[in-house]
């Protein structure tokens, strides 16, 4: 840890804490407001994941409000990710060695990526393979009726579930440095690792096999990534530990 963070006062970590959170704060809000010109083409987006060219619904008229007002909150929180990690980034770089800032600053980047690939995965991917399942459950006879706020609901909380597991990679690849967990080690338990991961798949998909395999297949292509990426992590730093040795 610098020399400057121990000689910080506690009232001003506490201070600069403060600060952070109300920036970050002020971009929820500020992003809110410039989001929701373009909440009712989000929400086209979304029924767009309908199968069949189906229509969401709205019961209620506050819910025509409401929903737009949902929308273009996690729309700013979505876009806005990035600086408030920033932010936290920048709250914690004053107490970081040049060399620590140089390791982290690479993995801060590679999440923000790979949250945002995970998102695109799940829009693209898996929801559209969720919502022909469910609709393709309906008996012959019967409408389906989908409420808007119903339909948004799982669209955000999957794109958001995606983005979190996407981070697998960034999380292996630091438990490895930090020597928690052994490249070694996480490719002679990939057995163990490929149950965990269709267990877990089984519980955010729909009961069906091409759901399952769709969520579980890249997560451990992700997971064979992270241990090659640790090996090669392991590798990187043997050699310059190597070479600072007298």
């Amino acid at each position: 840890m610098s020399e400057a963070l121990k000689s910080m006062p506690l009232l001003d970590h506490l201070k600069a804490l403060r600060k952070v959170l109300a920036v970050s704060f002020g971009v929820l809000i500020v992003g809110t407001l410039l989001c929701w010109a373009f909440s009712e083409r989000i929400l086209v987006l979304i029924t767009e994941l309908l199968p069949n060219e189906e229509a969401a619904h709205i019961f209620s008229p506050p819910e025509a409000f409401l929903i737009r007002l949902k929308v273009s909150a996690f729309t700013a929180l979505f876009l806005g990710l990035p600086f408030i990690f920033y932010q936290i980034w920048a709250f914690i770089a004053p107490g970081l060695f040049l060399p620590e800032k140089r390791r982290i600053f690479p993995v801060f980047l590679s999440s923000v990526v790979l949250f945002y690939l995970g998102s695109y995965f799940a829009y693209t991917v898996i929801i559209p393979i969720m919502m022909n399942y469910f609709f393709g459950l309906s008996p012959e006879g019967t409408e389906m009726t989908v409420g808007i706020s119903q339909l948004f609901s799982v669209v955000s909380r999957l794109s958001l579930a995606f983005g979190i597991v996407f981070q697998l990679p960034v999380v292996i690849l630091v438990l490895s440095v930090l020597g928690v967990v052994s490249p070694g080690w996480l490719l002679s338990q990939w057995r163990i690792a490929l149950l965990l991961m269709l267990l877990f798949s089984s519980l955010l998909t729909p009961p069906d096999l091409i759901s399952q395999i769709a969520m579980t297949l890249p997560l451990f292509l992700l997971y064979l990534l992270s241990a090659l990426i640790a090996i090669l992590a392991r590798g990187k730093r043997g050699r310059v530990d190597s070479a600072e040795d007298p």
